[in-house]
């Protein structure tokens, strides 16, 4: 690629180009994604309360890439890590033995996908300023 301009004369020379651009774009999105998520990790780390620690102990990260790809996923693997996110609501019930039963509801604590999901945000705007910094436009799809 020449001055950041796609000059193609055929089919052949389309193919070439894009084998050139997809692994050097790749190895640029990967420290963006890669960086993207570390710090997520860290932010719903240090969100989390400290009280047990299971729920800062749960948070996991999974790394992976190819040739054409990457890709990560991060996970809150406490096992009331979902109640703590979405809370829940009181609940009353009868038991066998004919005596009432009242549960308590825990109030959602939004953590995780909140901060996720603005990480997210700047992450696709970092990728997308990648991809136009290379001259390719980019058009944004509701």
């Amino acid at each position: 690629m020449a001055n950041n301009k796609l000059r193609i004369g055929g089919l052949e020379e389309l193919r070439a180009e894009l084998r050139n651009l997809a692994p050097m774009l790749r190895a640029q999105a990967q420290g963006l994604v890669f960086d993207a998520a570390d710090r997520a990790k860290a932010e719903i780390v240090a969100a989390y309360p400290q009280r047990t620690g299971n729920l800062r102990r749960g948070v996991t990260i999974q790394k992976d890439f190819g040739q054409f790809y990457v890709a990560v996923q991060i996970r809150s693997r406490a096992k009331h890590a979902w109640l703590y996110e979405h809370g829940s609501v009181a609940r009353h019930y009868v038991t066998v033995d004919g005596r009432d039963h009242l549960t308590g509801s825990m109030p959602a604590r939004p953590t995780f996908e909140p901060i996720m999901a603005r990480r997210r945000r700047a992450l696709n705007d970092a990728l997308i300023e990648l991809v136009r910094s290379q001259g390719l436009t980019v058009v944004k799809v509701a």
